[in-house]
């Protein structure tokens, strides 16, 4: 995968290029530092989202490993912790380095151009394709991955600020990570 500050530096340059066109109207970029419907919305919304997922997902997926309803191989791919101490060293980067840098990228460069050029719902299909197939060419294959470009290109859509799909991205890596850790602490082998 690409560096975090590669990635990065790319987007700023984006954005500045997109800032000069605009006349740095901070707005249209999506800096903003306040969603449109304010923070109270997001988190109620972020809220009812996180549990949809966990009851829709992570809690039957954990039902089913530990009473063998269902093999390892089908639930759980390649474990990212073969022991509970491994989360410390993938939070930072799945939880700060790479929100920042993908959403900076997806959103800051690529919904702001494709807003402009097709429009609001064509670039939620554009912003959640392409969030899906560089998450395959990393090898971070999962249904995770192709849902969540979606939500997170209507987010900063609808609020128009990057600081919602950032914390949302942070926070579904972290709803990722603390399933991931459920299985170490509840001793389901990853399959071979």
């Amino acid at each position: 995968a690409t560096p975090f500050w590669v990635r990065l530096g790319l987007a700023a340059a984006a954005v500045a290029v997109f800032g000069s066109l605009t006349k740095w109207d901070v707005a249209s970029l999506g800096l903003r530092p306040r969603p449109l419907q304010g923070y109270a919305h997001w988190a109620g919304f972020t809220a009812k989202l996180g549990a949809v997922l966990v009851f829709l997902f992570m809690v039957p997926a954990l039902y089913f490993l530990k009473t063998g309803t269902v093999p390892a191989s089908r639930v759980v791919g390649e474990r990212l912790f073969l022991e509970p101490s491994d989360f410390w060293r993938w939070a930072p980067g799945a939880l700060l380095s790479a929100p920042i840098a993908e959403e900076a990228i997806y959103r800051l460069v690529l919904c702001v151009a494709s807003a402009a050029l097709v429009g609001r719902r064509a670039t939620i299909v554009v912003s959640g394709c392409v969030f899906a197939a560089l998450h395959v060419a990393y090898g971070n294959v999962g249904l995770d991955n192709a849902i969540a470009g979606f939500i997170l290109g209507w987010a900063f859509l609808k609020s128009r600020t990057i600081v919602v799909p950032v914390a949302l991205h942070s926070l579904g890596n972290l709803l990722v990570g603390g399933y991931q850790l459920s299985l170490c602490y509840l001793n389901i082998q990853p399959p071979l």
